[in-house]
């Protein structure tokens, strides 16, 4: 586990045996639509987020063409960072959202956080498809401070914003209240992640 901001990150790596093919199938609709995303969203990037209400986290997986066997294997991973961040006392955590991003060259997501006022607590980036030489990793912002992120970005002070060192197939495992962005990508190999939501189960 990492201490970042000082709030729990949790880093780790997976061997995703269907990776190949999902990799097929992201490229083959970002080819059709390379700029595919909801209407609300103004950055340019490929996603396959779903904003339609849901049954269950079984339809969200589904509408968001994401296999279930991926699920399975990421669910190893948070239940694994569930102990490590020392909550297993509280309730059962489960994978709420998944969904994929895909970029490219000058592609990018905005400032934002996961927590969405839905009682999502933990939120995660699978690293499916990365050229750490190509491609820049996510953009983390300490979350205890409310001030202009712009100056700091531009003095790349570590204390208020932070780049992970990233390979492909890692995990990356986050409070959903953290900030963060997606640079501009300068590379003409689609980078593709897999992004995720973590709820705890409300037994009430």
């Amino acid at each position: 586990m990492t201490q970042l901001f000082n709030s729990p990150f949790y880093h780790t790596t997976i061997d995703y045996t269907g990776k190949s093919k999902l990799i097929e199938q992201i490229q083959s609709r970002y080819n059709l639509s390379p700029t595919y995303k909801p209407n609300s969203w103004g950055e340019d990037v490929h996603t396959s987020i779903v904003y339609q209400k849901c049954d269950n986290n079984i339809e969200y997986f589904k509408k968001s063409n994401i296999p279930i066997d991926l699920v399975i294997e990421i669910d190893r991973v948070v239940q694994k960072s569930v102990e490590q961040f020392g909550v297993e006392d509280l309730g059962k955590f489960y994978i709420a959202e998944m969904w994929y991003n895909a970029y490219k060259n000058r592609q990018y997501q905005h400032m934002h956080d996961h927590s969405n006022n839905n009682n999502m607590l933990f939120s995660g980036i699978y690293y499916m498809k990365y050229n750490e030489k190509q491609h820049s990793a996510t953009r983390f912002y300490n979350p205890h401070f409310k001030i202009n992120y712009d100056k700091t970005i531009i003095q790349k002070n570590s204390f208020f914003v932070k780049q992970p060192e990233i390979k492909e197939n890692d995990v990356f495992i986050f409070p959903s209240n953290v900030v963060h962005d997606v640079l501009p990508q300068e590379s003409d190999d689609l980078r593709i992640t897999i992004a995720f939501n973590v709820a705890l189960l409300n037994d009430e």
